[in-house]
């Protein structure tokens, strides 16, 4: 085997050491790029279906002092608008159940928003009633009514149970969402750490390999160069045959 094939066998295992490495590289960029899509598709998205759900239960309590001070037919339209989204986006929450402890939550939820519903509809029952009694005249609002008052009032330890439910549920997201970066961090930092060592150590093998590459045709040529002293020198493209101790014959072309 001349100099010629042993100098592209060498180029090619380092080459194709160098292709292995780049799809390694490749690959587990692939996998970060999956951990980020989980952080999303678990966590990111329950994260923005607890913060959707506190905004809708402040439209529907807006929506019941409407109805106290008088405009029962706007709050009507506000709360049924504002308990459909809420519904809508709970429903997406519960189908997104990832953590431990989690599915607690929105059992909570579940359970503080019925008792919410059926006492918000006691509610407009009640300020629906207070404008049917003769006695209270045209322009009295249910703000003037002490039941109307009182039931309102009942409402706020409900909707402050429900704000505190989403917050949990948006409490134990974040925190997963935090714990899971760091952890894909530590994992990119030891593959950076892994990638580096080894395209490291490439190179050092591919500058020994080139040394003692050098050395060994550098040897032969003088080795033969000693051997036939009366060689008279090569022309353009000629050829010349080494061998060295082992039998081993390689042709140098100069």
């Amino acid at each position: 085997m001349n100099i010629r094939t042993k100098l592209l066998i060498g180029y090619l295992v380092f080459t194709a050491t160098l292709v292995i490495l780049g799809g390694w590289s490749a690959w587990h960029l692939r996998e970060m790029g999956g951990v980020s899509r989980n952080i999303i598709a678990n966590n990111y998205d329950s994260v923005i279906a607890a913060q959707d759900m506190r905004d809708s239960l402040e439209r529907q309590n807006s929506a019941a002092l409407f109805a106290l001070l008088g405009h029962r037919e706007q709050a009507l339209k506000r709360l049924s608008e504002y308990r459909t989204r809420f519904d809508a986006t709970f429903q997406g929450a519960a189908n997104n159940i990832t953590e431990p402890g989690e599915g607690d939550i929105i059992e909570a939820i579940r359970r503080h928003r019925d008792a919410y519903y059926q006492q918000v509809d006691a509610f407009l029952a009640e300020i629906k009633a207070s404008r049917n009694i003769p006695s209270m005249g045209a322009g009295t609002s249910g703000a003037e009514t002490p039941g109307g008052s009182e039931s309102f009032i009942r409402l706020e330890p409900l909707i402050n149970q429900l704000r505190t439910d989403c917050d949990n549920l948006l409490q134990i997201n974040q925190r997963a969402m935090v714990a899971k970066s760091e952890a894909a961090a530590g994992v990119a930092q030891r593959w950076f750490v892994a990638t580096l060592l080894i395209a490291g150590s490439l190179v050092v093998a591919g500058l020994i390999f080139a040394f003692f590459l050098a050395n060994r045709i550098v040897g032969r040529v003088q080795q033969d160069g000693g051997a036939h002293p009366t060689t008279p020198p090569l022309g353009p493209r000629q050829t010349c045959d080494c061998s060295t101790d082992d039998g081993s014959r390689d042709r140098l072309a100069v």
